[in-house]
């Protein structure tokens, strides 16, 4: 049977999991509302332009930035 200590234990253990888990959600919600607001930008100014250097750097910046935080 558990005891009062031990209840009390794996409560604080839940807690530091859920906290966790909001801290791991967090960048990745913040990142999915900026592609949504900036999509449109994005349309425009990058895949209708001519490719260039700047292109690339930021398409492979994007890709790795969102690869990173998913």
């Amino acid at each position: 049977m558990s005891t009062i200590p031990e209840v009390a234990e794996y409560i604080s253990i839940a807690r530091v999991v859920q906290i966790t888990h909001i801290c791991q959600l967090a960048p990745c919600v913040v990142i999915f509302y900026d592609h949504i607001l900036t999509f449109d930008q994005e349309v425009e100014h990058i895949w209708k332009s001519s490719r260039s250097l700047n292109t690339v750097v930021y398409l492979i910046v994007g890709l790795k930035d969102t690869a990173t935080v998913s």
